[in-house]
């Protein structure tokens, strides 16, 4: 049987419900009760999201060309030219995790 991809939606819903959980001070069953969700629930999700929460993240390698570009080496700046196009230009000594902010963002993962 295919895994069903995880709905963005509900994995919110189910981390928002965790916080105002962790804040209420309130049992699981009291909770859930007044929230008007089940109590399996509150488990399953509570346990799929531990288990999603420590594995380690996913880092994919792309490959790159390094080039020298017509006109010769610059010394104050980075330039990335994606297989698309678009050249991404920075300074020199930038940080890196500036940098991996920055191309997280463009791949598609969390903002800056």
């Amino acid at each position: 049987m295919a895994k069903q991809q995880r709905s963005a939606e509900k994995e919110s819903f189910w981390r928002l419900a965790f916080e105002e959980f962790g804040s209420s001070g309130l049992s699981v069953r009291a909770f859930c009760e007044r929230e008007g969700i089940s109590t399996a629930s509150f488990y399953a999700w509570r346990r799929s999201l531990q288990q999603l929460d420590s594995e380690p993240a996913r880092v994919e390698l792309i490959p790159v060309d390094v080039v020298e570009p017509p006109g010769g080496l610059s010394a104050d700046r980075l330039e990335l030219t994606t297989p698309g196009g678009f050249t991404l230009r920075f300074p020199a000594d930038i940080a890196p995790r500036q940098l991996g902010a920055v191309l997280g963002v463009i791949e598609g993962g969390a903002p800056c």
